[in-house]
């Protein structure tokens, strides 16, 4: 979800997800960012971030 305060460059990264992604890739990045809105481990994230489009 994009809200007023977010981080531009994790905007950045939801439109990445969201053009570049398969629809499997952009479930898992969905839970994630739910997971860590609740935990607020981002970590999880980051490494999503890397496998996907570093590889």
């Amino acid at each position: 979800m994009i809200t007023n305060n977010a981080n531009p460059m994790f905007i950045e990264e939801i439109f990445k997800v969201n053009l570049y992604c398969s629809d499997a890739e952009a479930l898992e990045f969905n839970s994630l960012v739910s997971s860590c809105a609740i935990n607020g481990n981002y970590s999880s994230i980051a490494e999503f971030i890397e496998r996907v489009f570093k590889a």
